[in-house]
């Protein structure tokens, strides 16, 4: 086990030190920790409308074509 002090580290390392709380939103408490799931959630939901989109504009008539013809 090992306890780094920050003003003793170079640039670099204390720089990656400070991005682990931005990465993880461990900064701020549980609002921020809210915000960061709804960051995250936000591309599987654009995915997932877009496929739908997808579907109804590209998949669907042709669809609806073999079912009529």
């Amino acid at each position: 086990l090992r306890i780094d002090r920050p003003s003793e580290l170079p640039r670099g390392a204390r720089v990656l030190e400070m991005m682990n709380p931005l990465h993880l939103g461990t900064f701020g408490g549980v609002v921020t920790r809210g915000l960061w799931f709804v960051f995250g959630i936000v591309p599987l939901v654009l995915f997932a409308t877009a496929l739908v989109m997808w579907w109804n504009r590209v998949l669907a008539p042709r669809v609806r074509r073999r079912m009529v013809g």
